[in-house]
């Protein structure tokens, strides 16, 4: 693992959220990479997602909507 990506999932674990990370394509058309962070609890609210062609884009990104969200 990178230390840019060891970063980014220190900054997930920092949220107090749960949050999960994958990688995978139902179709072609889809992104690759997808983030999200919910609640930290069985079936919590989702309360942050991002999808796209890099993981390091996705967790930014779905970070970024968690702190516009007032998170």
């Amino acid at each position: 693992m990178s230390a840019d990506v060891a970063r980014l999932i220190e900054a997930l674990d920092d949220t107090g959220y749960w949050w999960m990370v994958g990688k995978g394509q139902a179709k072609p058309s889809e992104p690759l990479f997808g983030c999200l962070i919910q609640e930290a609890k069985i079936d919590g609210k989702q309360l942050a997602m991002a999808e796209g062609d890099s993981l390091e884009f996705c967790v930014i990104e779905a970070l970024a909507r968690l702190r516009n969200a007032g998170h």
